[in-house]
Parts: structure tokens; sequence; C-alpha cells
């Protein structure tokens, strides 16, 4: 809220600065993973917060040039919030169903999980909002 109100000033001091705004957020990510304990705190949240700089500066100089599927998870993003979680929950029963376990903690799984709820998720609020019209806003928020 606050860059919104003081936008301007914002893409002034960004692009002055785009460098810094470029580098840090991955500096302090990295910085992350070496700090001590004591400082881990503190560098995550910094490294969070340097990130929003950078997409904010970042997007908004891209804004012409982003891919429609990405305008489409925008635009459907509140809905996926509110349903997501029960995909999940889908997709940990599903590995119970057949596994008889958890389902392993691997990058491959990890990834597929990610896209197998991502996909169901997206294509449940693209239903929903066909199907309640001008009332899904009300409901789940697309």
């Amino acid at each position: 809220m606050f860059i919104s109100h003081f936008k301007d000033a914002f893409d002034r001091f960004a692009e002055k600065y785009k460098i810094l705004i470029t580098i840090l957020p991955f500096v302090f990510l990295v910085g992350t993973y070496f700090c001590p304990p004591e400082m881990y705190d503190r560098f995550s949240f910094t490294h969070k917060v340097l990130f929003c700089l950078f997409f904010l500066y970042w997007l908004n100089r891209w804004q012409n040039y982003i891919p429609k599927w990405i305008d489409t998870l925008a635009t459907l993003s509140f809905g996926v919030f509110f349903l997501h979680y029960f995909f999940v929950l889908f997709v940990r029963g599903l590995g119970y169903k057949f596994l008889h376990q958890e389902i392993p903690g691997n990058v491959f799984t990890w990834t597929a999980s990610y896209v197998l709820v991502m996909v169901l998720t997206m294509l449940a609020v693209l239903l929903a909002k066909k199907v309640l019209g001008k009332w899904s806003r009300y409901i789940i928020g697309a």
C-alpha cells in the first residue's frame, strides 16, 4: 500500500537504483543460507522485502511482454488461493490410496503435485465462474 501511494516516487527511485534493486535480493537470498542461525530471521525478512521491490520494478518494466497464461493466472489467483487447499488434500488422498503412505518428497513429486494442484484448481475456478456467473466473485472470489 505504501508503494502504491508513492508510486511515482518509487518509480524514480527504482530507475535510479535499478542495479541495486536487481542484485540485492539475490545477495540476501544467498546470505540467508550462509548466515548464522541467530541472523536467519533478519536475512530472510530482508530478502523477502527486497524481492517485493525487485518484482514491482521488473514486472512494471515488462508489463507489455507478460505472457497470456500469467495474465490468466493473475485473474484467477484469488479463487486459486481459496480453493487450492482442497486440491492439495485431494492429491495427498490419492497418494495414500495408491501408495498407502505419504507421497515421497523429492523434486519430481513436488513438481508433479504443484502442476496437478494448479491445473485442477484453475479448472475448478473457471468452471465455477462459468456456472455461477457474476455470483462467483462472492462465493470463491473470482
